[in-house]
């Protein structure tokens, strides 16, 4: 009996425990896995030590000093996750300068840096092997460059480290522009041309820049450095005006908030939008980009190829127009790590991006439980950037601090760089790239010199995207609705038009002019669904219904309102470059002066109960003031105008103390704990190839390749191609696609066929082999030598080969035999023993017989005696 009752208890314990996990579950069944999360700025090699112990849980900042890399390596209590997280180049300031002559306006010396840098040097020696050299933004393992491999090759060698080619290439373009060399000095005019260079002294930039100032002081140029970081740097570079000679060079970085499969904005971006830098915004006589780098980037970020094999042609053209233009001369991307404390569980990293996609701190927990406090750091704290969606946040350090307040509609898959929803699930219907949908007549559009929506006035678009909406509310307890749709795309469509009130090209970068130009409509279906209309096409679908995140507010439209109206007044700005214009505060959600004029248009957007012009018959004076009122608790709560609708609410922020607190929002945040759990681990596919050790010219060549992952075979595999490489010119010369022959075993072949083989002289090749995973987007890339050898070579050795099996065949035989005969041998040897035995033993009884005989006669004659 007591046995049952300790038993029932025992049940009844269990069921107390599982049910109590059950309201604490209900409890917190939205959100993040984490209550709070504590960032603050840490110096890495305290950050590093610190997380040892564990007394910090994440650094949110790639490791950049080898030894703490090291130190990371070794520790048992470290996690590290990898990625190549973003790309170091060479600024180049194309600008005739004011103060003293700039050689970088001349476009054959800013070419000539190509072949100067021996991108292989910084990357073994100075990132100690952390680092993959690259000629353009689209790097080695960048899904871009795997399509076109064996033109990136070509280029790649074209451009090869040449330092006596390099020297050519400037000597010549300097005397032809009149300048002198005088005892191992550039002169022009009487004066040493000195060159300005922007070293940045946070990481290995600093060796970076001394490397490439040593190799310009040997061409005879004065090089004057410039060592700072980035809080001296970026105003000058980004935000200065570039004509008056401040800097000529500067060691640039560029990282990556998520990986991405189809970078069509890139080139406008780098080479043509002065959102990437000043100097693009002085074109004229001066300096101007080649015509067509200019048509075809814009064309490109603007989606008007008409197939696959026209886009690749304009990348291509692109790529060799910005090596010859020059104005970033790429160097090295940078394999990152990023780490963790071992408590620290449910990692989903991006590939490229690492930590810095905003899924990282939506997934992460400690022992896989909900709740807790996660404390992280970073080396880099409100330095160089604004707080605000619109025209700030340009910093990374900044973004993926924000990133945790805003939910955006739709983000890049963090291992495919194709878009998926996160608070936008999209359906996209197109008739692109030549055909056309009809709009609907109540579809709107924001007209920006009549201040007012429209309907009915575009008839057609070539792409629909059908949005279901993910609500929810904002920080400040209130409900999402349509009212801030409509009040994000009204907003994105002014910033982006000359003739809008707030219009801000410096915070228009290239996706959101794609938009404006664009757009053609919205229709509200319901309370949560929308269709936009767009005159975009893609080659991947997920790239067209990306433009229903210009539909996802980031900012309730009362907070945009306060905006609008502070702007208007020349009272604040939206991007840095407007903000210095017009001499006025660069707009900061979260801290500083633009807290209190937004107060101030706060109070008295309550007294008139305020509604904007883009919600006009929209929101009555009373819902306005509600409204109104509800930012204004939450001001007078946490001290900033910061509200979104992300997992994260900001409630502290201490630009002295270099911290931040963010708090979990669970009250009205709708998707549940562990939504995004399934980005969590990569399938990344491992490969293994059979190579053959030589090919005949005329005959073909065939690779065999076996694909698993976690050690089953697996057959998505969305790229597999190999090249045959001259390694002695770095030319290509043949290209094939594998095919898949198995899919039940993961197995794939590559065949060169004959013809392709024809061309191929005796001597040794590389062959490359480039596979890209369908669910993994970045490239792994396989090298091996094959030798060419002649057919009668190969004949022969087939002939040697043939002998020599036959000889050995005939050994094989011979010895066969020689093993029969000696067993024969042996068997007759054993019956001849055998014999013997049995004579011996014959003869023996015979004696015996002859002697019994012998004796038996002794016997008789003893008897007849």
């Amino acid at each position: 009996m007591l046995k049952k009752i300790v038993t029932i208890l025992s049940i009844l314990s269990f069921l107390l425990i599982i049910s109590a996990l059950i309201v604490s579950y209900a409890q917190v069944k939205t959100g993040p896995y984490v209550d709070k999360i504590i960032w603050k700025f840490m110096d890495e090699d305290v950050a590093i030590r610190e997380l040892d112990a564990g007394k910090i849980h994440m650094v949110m900042d790639n490791l950049r000093k080898p030894e703490n890399v090291e130190f990371a390596e070794k520790s048992p209590n470290i996690i590290i996750y990898k990625s190549v997280c973003g790309i170091f180049d060479l600024f180049v300031n194309p600008l005739p300068t004011e103060s003293g002559f700039n050689p970088f306006s001349i476009p054959e010396v800013r070419e000539a840096l190509n072949y100067l840098i021996d991108r292989e040097y910084i990357a073994k020696e100075i990132l100690r092997g952390w680092g993959i050299p690259i000629w353009t933004h689209w790097w080695t393992t960048h899904p871009e460059y795997a399509r076109i491999a064996d033109f990136m090759k070509m280029l790649e060698a074209k451009y090869a480290y040449n330092f006596e080619k390099a020297k050519e290439m400037i000597t010549r373009a300097l005397l032809k522009v009149g300048a002198e060399f005088k005892n191992g000095k550039w002169y022009y005019k009487g004066k040493p041309i000195v060159i300005k260079f922007f070293i940045r002294t946070e990481d290995v930039r600093r060796q970076i820049g001394d490397y490439i100032a040593e190799l310009l002081e040997k061409l005879g140029f004065t090089v004057e450095r410039i060592y700072g970081p980035a809080k001296k740097a970026i105003p000058v570079v980004y935000f200065g005006d570039p004509r008056k000679g401040e800097w000529h060079l500067y060691t640039e970085g560029w990282a990556y908030t998520g990986i991405t499969a189809y970078a069509d904005e890139d080139p406008e971006f780098f080479y043509v939008s002065h959102w990437s830098g000043e100097v693009f915004r002085y074109y004229g006589p001066e300096y101007r980009p080649e015509p067509m780098i200019i048509e075809l980037s814009e064309r490109l970020a603007r989606g008007e190829y008409r197939s696959i094999e026209e886009r690749e042609s304009w990348i291509k053209r692109i790529i060799e127009m910005e090596l010859k233009d020059a104005v970033r001369v790429w160097l090295v991307a940078r394999i990152c790590p990023f780490v963790t404390y071992k408590t620290v569980k449910n990692v989903a990293y991006d590939l490229v991006a690492g930590f810095w996609t905003p899924f990282t701190l939506r997934t992460v927990n400690l022992e896989g439980k909900i709740g807790g406090t996660l404390t992280i750091t970073d080396i880099r704290a409100f330095v160089a950037s604004a707080w605000n969606p619109i025209g700030g946040e340009t910093w990374l350090y900044d973004i993926v601090k924000t990133q945790l307040i805003w939910d955006s509609g739709a983000w890049v898959h963090p291992h495919t760089g194709k878009y998926i929803p996160v608070r936008v699930v999209f359906k996209v219907e197109t008739a692109g790239p030549e055909g056309k949908l009809k709009v609907p007549s109540d579809a709107m559009i924001w007209d920006v010199k009549e201040r007012i929506w429209k309907k009915g006035v575009y008839k057609e678009a070539t792409s629909k995207i059908t949005a279901r909406l993910i609500l929810g509310k904002w920080h400040h307890g209130i409900d999402i609705d349509m009212n801030d749709v409509l009040t994000s795309v009204a907003l994105v469509i002014d910033v982006c038009s000359s003739d809008s009130p707030i219009y801000d090209s410096a915070a228009c970068d290239p996706i959101d002019a794609t938009f404006t130009e664009k757009f053609r409509g919205i229709r509200i279906v319901n309370a949560n669904t929308i269709e936009i209309y767009i005159d975009y096409w893609h080659i991947d679908k997920t790239y067209i219904g990306r433009f229903a995140d210009y539909a996802w507010p980031r900012l309730p439209w009362e907070v945009v309102a306060l905006l609008y109206k502070a702007v208007i007044d020349k009272k604040l700005a939206f991007s840095e470059s407007r903000a210095k214009e017009w001499g006025v505060e660069w707009i900061d959600l979260s801290k500083g002066p633009t807290l209190d004029i937004l107060k101030e248009y706060l109070d008295k957007a309550i007294e008139e109960s305020y509604v904007p012009p883009y919600l006009k018959g929209k929101v009555s004076p009373e819902e306005a003031r509600r409204r109104y009122e509800a930012v204004k608790k939450f001001y007078e709560t946490y001290h900033h105008f910061y509200i979104s609708n992300g997992p994260f609410k900001l409630v502290k922020i201490d630009p002295v103390a270099q911290v931040a607190e963010f708090e979990a929002f669970r009250e009205g945040y709708p998707l549940p704990v562990g939504y995004f759990d399934w980005l969590v681990k990569p399938k990344i596919p491992e490969i293994v190839i059979s190579f053959p050790k030589t090919v005949v010219p005329g005959l073909p060549m065939v690779i065999n390749i076996t694909s698993t992952f976690e050690g089953k075979p697996y057959s998505k595999i969305a790229v597999l191609k190999a090249l045959v490489i001259d390694p002695a010119t770095g030319k290509v010369i043949a290209v094939e696609e594998g095919k898949l022959v198995k899919p039940e075993a993961g197995l794939f072949s590559i065949e060169f066929s004959g013809k392709e083989t024809a061309f191929l002289k005796p001597g040794t090749y590389k062959i490359m082999v480039i596979a890209v995973g369908a669910e993994a987007a970045v490239p792994e890339f396989k090298e091996y030598t094959v030798e060419a050898i002649p057919p009668i070579v190969h004949f022969e050795r087939m002939l040697k080969s043939a002998i020599s099996d036959i000889r050995s065949e005939i050994d094989v035989r011979i010895s066969e035999l020689r093993s029969s005969i000696e067993d024969l041998r042996g068997r007759i040897e054993g019956v001849s023993a055998s014999i013997s035995s049995i004579q011996g033993i014959a003869y023996a009884a015979i004696a015996l017989a002859i002697i019994a005989i012998a004796i038996a006669a002794a016997s008789f004659a003893r008897r007849r005696s």
